[in-house]
């Protein structure tokens, strides 16, 4: 099978610097996410860097950030281990910027077919539901100023 992964983009209406600034605040998931209850740091100084989030549904995945750098962060997500893989990554200028956000899960299942099957009606399209709510969530913070709501775009299976 090919490289796994998911993505969503959105075009925000604010600068690169201050949607830069956003993303890499401590803490910062409770403002924008639609399923986070809770965003503990344990650690925060770029790189290296690690926080948790607590989802509605009270599961609490670690956040490990591997790279940060002028254009986002990359960070590796799991409970006891790695689920996933997760690329930030913002462009832009003083007037608008773009949000790519790109998921690599770890497809559990060593049978190719159940791999196969698993990843293509169920894992990617519940995956791509979560992160088109999530950067709808931080594109409706950015431009509202206003916290957003829980399960504002909808519940999500995994996460409400």
């Amino acid at each position: 099978m090919k490289e796994i992964f998911v993505q969503s983009e959105k075009t925000i209406k604010v600068s690169k610097y201050r949607l830069l600034e956003e993303i890499r605040k401590p803490g910062n998931l409770v403002n924008f996410h639609p399923f986070c209850k809770e965003n503990h740091v344990e650690k925060w100084s770029g790189e290296e860097s690690i926080d948790y989030v607590k989802y509605l549904n009270n599961l609490t995945y670690k956040r490990k950030f591997l790279e940060w750098n002028n254009s986002g962060y990359t960070l590796d997500i799991g409970v006891d281990s790695k689920l996933a893989n997760v690329r930030w990554l913002v462009k832009g200028d003083k007037k608008s910027s773009t949000l790519n956000i790109k998921v690599k899960p770890i497809i559990p299942f060593k049978n190719p077919l159940i791999r196969w099957l698993a990843w293509s009606f169920y894992i990617k399209p519940k995956l791509q539901a979560y992160l088109n709510s999530v950067v709808g969530g931080l594109k409706l913070y950015m431009e509202t100023n206003k916290p957003v709501e829980r399960n504002v775009f909808g519940k999500h299976a995994w996460y409400s």
